[in-house]
C-alpha cells in the first residue's frame, strides 16, 4: 500500500543510448612453474603409453548395439599453486570434451572424455612441445607446461561433489545425480540404454541445461564402474539434496472471535490482476479464514495427484499467513483497516518428510512453477521457496536445483521471454542449545543451503526486533534488536566467484537462553496461520521460512503499486530498499574503512533489511528514477567481441545541486539483470563459466567529460578479466565487491556539488558463455536490465523530487521535439 504522502517512482523505459565497446580480449596465462622443456615433454609422453594401452583394452571390450559413445576419460593434473590452460585441453570439432574442473589441495584436476581414434591430436600436441623443445617459446608451452600429469579417469574423477558422501560401500545401492553432456543426445540415449543392460533403474523426472542433462539412478558404485562405456557417457557424480504467546495460547474459540475482527477491518477483492504469491511447499490450507478470501480451489495444485493439495505438514499454510498477512500479531493487535492487493496460490510439492528424498528438486519445481501458469499465464507472480536442502555442501556452487530457478527466471521460451520473480530462503543454521552462547560467531560456519546460491532469486536471510519474552525461567534473547538471527546462514566461506548471497534479510524470530542452553519461544516468534483448523487458528512461526515468506508479502506489495514493472525491477526494488542497521554495524564490523565493514556485513546479512516506504514511493527530500532498458552485449565480427555500452544520461537538477554546495547528499544504485545458467564442473575455465553474460555499472566522475568517461571504460588496451577501477573510498561497497552475481548494488556519499556534474552512467558488458561458447551462436542475444537510483539529502528545506521531475519533463520535451 502507498504511503499516504508518498510520491511515485519515476520510470523511465529503453532512454540508454549505445556507444561501440572496444575492448581487447586477448587471453593471460597466470605464470608456470619453472621447466626444462625437453626433460617435461618427455615424461609427459612416458606416461602417454598408458593412456594407449587403456585405449585398446576399452576397444576390445565390445559396447552393446548402437552405443556411439566410445573413447576414454581422461584426468589432467595441474602444478600445485598453477592453474591448467583449460580451454586447450577440449577441442569441439574433435569431439574431445571438457567434463569437469576440481581443485584439491590447491591443486586443479581437469577430467575430459576423448573419442575412440582422437588421442592421437593431444599426442601430436605433446611432439610438437618436445620437437621445438629448443626454442625460446615451444609450441603448445602455455597448455604443456600447466600440465603435471595425466592419466586414465576413475569414478572418483567424475565425483564432483563433497569427497566423504562419495558412497564408501561399492555393493551397497544408493542414489546418485548423474550430470550428463548434452550435445546431440546421444550421450542420454546410451546413458540410459547402459542402464537398462545392468539392471539400474533410471528416474523419470530430470533437468535439461544448456549443455547438461541431470538423470537420478539408484546404483552401487559396483555397477557403476563394471562398465566403462556407462562411465563414458557421464560428465560428473553427485549426491541428490535432501530436504528438510499470548495469540498462540488463545482457545479455538477465542482464535475465531479475533479472526472474524480481524476480516472486518479487510479491505480486499479477489481479482485475476492482483499479483500473486504462489507458495512451493507443503500445500495450503485455503479453507482457514483467513486465507480464504484470497485464494480458490482453482488456485491450488499439486506435483503428485497422491498428495492431494491439503496441507499435512503445517508449513505452507504458515507460510501463507506471513505471505498475505505478514506477522499476524501486528495485524490482530492494531484497530486499523488493512489493505491487500495480491491473491494466494499454493503447489504442493511434499506431502510429509522424506517424501521425495533422492529426487530432482529441480525439476519438481519446474513442474511446480508451470502449473498454475497453465491457467492464469499473464499473471505477476512471486514463487516463494522456503524448502531447501538440508546440507550446505555446495558452498556457492551453482547445483541442478539453483541452476533449475535460474532457469525459470531467465525463461527463455520465444520472443516474449516473460521472466519470473522467485524468492527463496536462505536455509537455516544447525545448532543445539548449547551452541547459542557462540553467537553469532557459530552462523560463520552455518552456510546457505542449495538452492540458495541461485544468481537469479533473491535469497532471504533472517534478522531480528524480537527480544521481549513472555515464558518464564528465560534470562535473555541470544540476539538483541537488529541483530542477526540465531536461525540464520551466511556465505562467509564462499570463495570470490560465487553471488553476494543473502540478498537482504527479514525478521525471522529470535531464541531464549536459560541455564542449559537456547530455545525457540512463541514470544519471539512471529504468528501465523495454523494448518489445524479445526483445532487452532493461530500458531507461531520463525527463521528464514518466515523470513520469506515476509519478502514475498514485501515484494507483492511492490508489484500492486508497479503493476508494470519486470520481475527484476521488484527484485532491484526490494534490495536497493534496504541497509544495514546500527546493530548489524556493531556486531560485524565496529571498525575499519567503510568496505572493509561492507565485506563483513554482505556475506552475513546481504544488504541488510528491506523498507517498504522506500521500496514503495519517493519523497520530496529522497527521489528514486528507475530505468528499464536492455542491451547486446556482444557481436560476432571475426571472432565474438564485446558489442555495445549503454550510457543513461540522468535527469540530476544542476543547479539545485550546485547550490547545495557541500551539504551531504547519498546517491544509491542498483543494477539487476537475469543471466541464463550453464551448470557444469568447469567454471574455474572462463570458457565454461556458468553466466551467459554478466553486466556492471561506471558512474561519470566528478570534473569528467562524457569523452573520458567512455575512453577510461572503452579502452583498446584493457585485459580480458578488467575489473572497475575504485579511484575513490566515496563507493560504500566498492566496484569489484559488488560486482558478484545478478545484483549489484552501491552507496557513494558526498557533496552535493561534487554530484551535480556526475549525471551519467554507463552499463558496461562483461564475459559469460555466450560469448565463449560460439556453436551456441548467442552472441546476438539481446538481454533486459534494470537500473534503480535514488539520491537523498538530509536538508530538509530541499524538494529534490520536484526538481528531478521538471528535468524529466524537459528531456521528454526535448525527445519529442527530436522524434518530429
Amino acid at each position: 500500500m502507498a504511503n499516504k504522502d508518498g510520491k511515485p517512482h519515476f520510470h523511465i523505459e529503453n532512454a540508454g543510448t549505445s556507444h561501440e565497446f572496444r575492448k581487447a580480449s586477448s587471453p593471460i596465462y597466470k605464470a608456470r612453474p619453472t621447466l626444462n622443456p625437453n626433460a617435461h615433454g618427455a615424461q609427459l609422453l612416458g606416461h602417454f603409453g598408458g593412456l594407449i594401452q587403456a585405449q585398446e583394452h576399452i576397444s576390445q571390450l565390445q559396447p552393446p548395439a548402437d552405443i556411439d559413445r566410445v573413447g576414454l576419460q581422461v584426468t589432467f593434473e595441474s602444478f600445485e599453486g598453477f592453474e591448467l590452460v583449460f580451454d586447450g585441453l577440449s577441442s569441439e570439432h574433435q569431439g574431445i570434451e571438457l567434463l569437469n574442473i576440481q581443485i584439491k589441495h590447491n591443486t586443479y584436476f581437469a577430467t575430459v572424455f576423448i573419442p575412440e581414434g582422437k588421442l592421437v591430436v593431444f599426442q601430436r600436441k605433446l611432439e610438437q612441445y618436445v620437437e621445438t623443445s629448443s626454442n625460446d617459446k615451444p609450441a603448445n608451452k602455455n597448455l604443456i607446461e600447466s600440465i603435471a600429469n595425466f592419466y586414465q579417469a576413475t569414478l572418483e574423477s567424475l565425483w564432483t561433489d563433497a569427497p566423504d558422501l562419495l558412497p564408501s560401500h561399492k555393493q551397497q545401492v544408493t542414489s546418485w545425480e548423474v550430470w550428463l553432456p548434452r550435445g546431440n543426445g546421444q550421450a542420454e540415449v546410451d546413458f540410459e540404454r547402459l542402464a537398462q543392460s545392468l539392471e539400474i533403474p533410471v528416474a523419470s523426472r530430470k533437468l535439461v541445461f544448456r549443455e547438461r542433462v541431470v538423470r537420478y539412478i539408484d546404483a552401487s558404485t559396483d555397477q557403476l564402474t563394471s562398465s566403462v562405456h556407462l562411465l563414458n557417457t557421464v560428465a560428473e557424480l553427485r549426491k541428490p539434496k535432501e530436504t528438510a504467546e499470548f495469540f498462540d495460547h488463545l482457545t479455538i474459540e477465542e482464535q475465531r472471535d479475533w479472526s472474524s475482527e480481524l476480516l472486518e477491518r479487510l479491505s480486499y477483492k479477489l481479482e485475476d490482476e492482483n499479483p500473486t504469491v504462489t507458495i512451493i511447499d507443503t500445500g495450503v490450507n485455503i479453507g482457514h479464514p483467513l486465507l480464504a478470501p484470497f485464494s480458490s480451489q482453482q488456485k491450488i495444485f499439486t506435483v503428485n495427484d497422491a498428495f492431494g493439495t491439503a496441507d499435512v505438514e503445517g508449513h505452507g499454510t504458515n507460510m501463507a499467513g506471513i505471505a498475505l498477512w505478514g506477522d499476524l500479531k501486528t495485524a490482530l493487535e492494531s484497530q486499523e483497516p488493512v489493505t491487500i492487493s495480491h491473491n494466494l496460490e499454493s503447489v504442493k510439492i511434499i506431502n510429509q518428510d522424506g517424501d521425495n528424498e533422492d529426487q530432482a528438486y529441480g525439476a519438481i519445481t519446474i513442474e511446480a512453477t508451470i502449473l498454475p501458469e497453465m491457467i492464469a499465464p499473464l499473471t505477476n507472480r512471486i514463487y516463494t521457496l522456503a524448502v531447501c536442502a538440508t546440507d550446505t555442501r555446495d558452498m556457492g556452487r551453482p547445483s541442478a536445483w539453483s541452476a533449475a530457478i535460474d532457469e525459470l527466471c531467465f525463461n527463455r521460451i520465444g520472443e516474449q521471454d516473460p521472466k519470473r520473480l522467485f524468492i527463496v530462503a536462505a536455509g537455516n543454521s544447525k545448532k543445539q542449545p548449547a551452541d547459542y552462547g557462540a553467537y553469532p560467531a557459530y552462523l560463520d560456519s552455518h552456510q546457505i543451503h542449495d538452492p540458495g546460491q541461485s544468481w537469479n532469486a533473491l535469497t532471504v536471510g533472517a534478522y531480528t526486533e524480537k527480544v521481549t519474552i513472555a515464558e518464564h525461567g528465560y534470562t535473555a534473547p541470544v540476539a538483541d534488536v537488529g541483530e542477526i538471527s540465531p536461525y540464520s546462514s551466511t556465505s562467509t566461506e564462499w570463495d570470490g566467484r560465487k553471488p553476494i548471497k543473502p540478498d537482504v534479510v527479514f525478521e525471522g524470530g529470535n531464541v531464549g537462553l536459560e541455564p542449559t542452553g537456547g530455545y525457540s519461544l512463541p514470544s519471539l516468534s512471529l504468528l501465523t496461520t495454523d494448518h489445524s483448523i479445526q483445532e487452532r487458528l493461530f500458531t507461531t512461526f520463525c527463521a528464514t521460512s518466515a523470513a520469506t515468506a515476509l519478502a514475498a508479502n514485501f515484494s507483492a506489495k511492490v508489484f500492486a503499486r508497479y503493476p508494470n514493472l519486470r520481475p527484476e525491477t521488484v527484485r532491484a526494488l526490494v534490495i536497493h530498499s534496504a541497509s544495514w542497521t546500527d546493530a548489524m554495524y556493531a556486531q560485524f564490523a565496529p571498525a575499519g574503512t567503510e568496505k572493509q565493514k561492507s565485506a563483513k556485513l554482505i556475506k552475513r546479512v546481504g544488504h541488510g533489511v528491506p523498507d517498504i516506504e522506500k521500496a514503495l514511493d519517493s519523497a520530496s527530500q529522497r527521489a528514486s528514477v528507475i530505468f528499464e532498458d536492455s542491451i547486446k552485449p556482444f557481436k560476432k565480427y571475426q571472432s565474438v567481441k564485446f558489442n555495445e555500452l549503454r550510457l543513461h544520461d540522468l535527469p540530476w537538477p544542476t543547479e539545485l545541486l550546485q547550490g547545495l554546495g557541500n551539504t551531504d547528499v547519498k546517491l544509491t544504485v542498483t543494477l539487476s539483470y537475469f543471466i541464463e545458467p550453464n551448470p557444469s564442473n568447469r567454471a574455474f575455465s572462463n570458457k565454461y563459466s556458468y553466466q551467459s553474460h554478466n553486466l556492471g555499472f561506471e558512474l561519470k566522475r566528478s570534473l569528467e567529460s562524457n569523452e573520458q568517461l567512455l575512453q577510461r571504460i572503452s579502452t583498446g588496451d584493457r585485459p580480458d578479466d578488467f575489473e572497475a577501477q575504485d579511484d575513490s573510498g566515496q563507493w560504500r561497497i566498492g566496484p569489484k565487491a559488488r560486482a558478484h552475481g545478478s545484483v549489484s548494488k552501491d552507496v557513494w556519499e558526498g557533496t552535493a556539488v561534487d554530484l551535480a556534474s556526475m549525471d551519467k552512467l554507463v552499463v558496461v558488458p562483461g564475459n559469460g558463455w555466450w560469448k565463449t561458447r560460439t556453436s551456441f551462436k548467442l552472441h546476438d542475444e539481446e538481454v533486459r536490465y534494470s537500473l534503480v537510483l535514488t539520491i537523498e539529502t538530509p536538508a530538509s528545506d530541499v524538494d529534490l523530487y520536484s526538481a528531478i521531475e521538471t528535468v524529466i519533463q524537459s528531456q521528454v520535451a526535448t525527445q519529442v521535439g527530436i522524434n518530429t
